[in-house]
């Protein structure tokens, strides 16, 4: 007898299948996109410096829709609205020149008082380390504590480009679940989260960053 062999169609479901892992849920390419930021100023968000002395106009600035932050103090810039159950696209690039060390995130779910640091869970964006969670005054279910705080460590191997080069990260955010893709790699996946909504925040560490197509379309909401 012939071993069985798998017909042509059965081997591209299995291919089909196995590239879910890397691809955002269906649902989010449904509804219509929100830009948050509109390429000039900051209207819609709010600047928090640890520093205050620090000039806030100093700290960023816009061009050709791009938006830079100059890290000059510790700090965030944050939405003025809450958000739930969207799918946030943005990109990011290190300037040429940068050190190894820079260190940045993407703040979800924020809430309470305008403090560095505030309540949230952080998508970092630290050079090696993009899309790892990290919970800030957050628990974050299932994952061990490093420094009295949640981590969710990636999924896969670093998927960040080189400094100087343009990255993409799509964060699926529904009911208590969050997905982070980084250049379409599935980087992380934590559920049972504590928290559901919030405001949406850059952060600054000292390090410049630049960001552009900030966008966030909503998904459906999940029980």
């Amino acid at each position: 007898m012939r071993p069985h062999r798998p017909t042509l169609a059965v081997a591209l479901a299995l291919f089909l299948f196995a590239g879910c892992a890397l691809r955002p849920p269906a649902s989010a390419a449904r509804t219509e996109r929100v830009a948050l930021w509109n390429g000039t100023d900051l209207t819609g968000w709010k600047l928090v410096l640890k520093d205050p002395s620090t000039s806030a106009v100093a700290s960023w600035d816009a061009n050709g829709g791009m938006l830079r932050l100059h890290g000059l103090s510790p700090g965030y810039l944050r939405t003025e609205a809450d958000y739930a159950d969207y799918h946030l696209h943005l990109e990011w690039r290190w300037p040429d020149g940068s050190s190894p060390k820079s260190n940045s995130g993407v703040l979800l779910h924020l809430r309470g008082p305008d403090v560095v640091w505030p309540a949230c869970i952080q998508v970092q964006q630290k050079i090696g380390a993009a899309g790892q969670l990290i919970g800030m005054e957050t628990a974050l279910p299932g994952f061990p504590l490093v420094n009295n705080q949640g981590r969710a460590p990636l999924l896969a191997p670093p998927s960040e480009k080189p400094v100087g080069e343009w990255n993409t990260c799509d964060i699926h955010a529904s009911g208590d679940t969050l997905e982070v893709y980084v250049n379409d790699v599935r980087q992380n996946h934590a559920e049972h989260l504590p928290v559901r909504a919030g405001r949406i925040g850059l952060q600054l560490e000292g390090a410049p960053i630049e960001f552009r197509n900030l966008w966030l379309r909503p998904l459906a909401a999940r029980p």
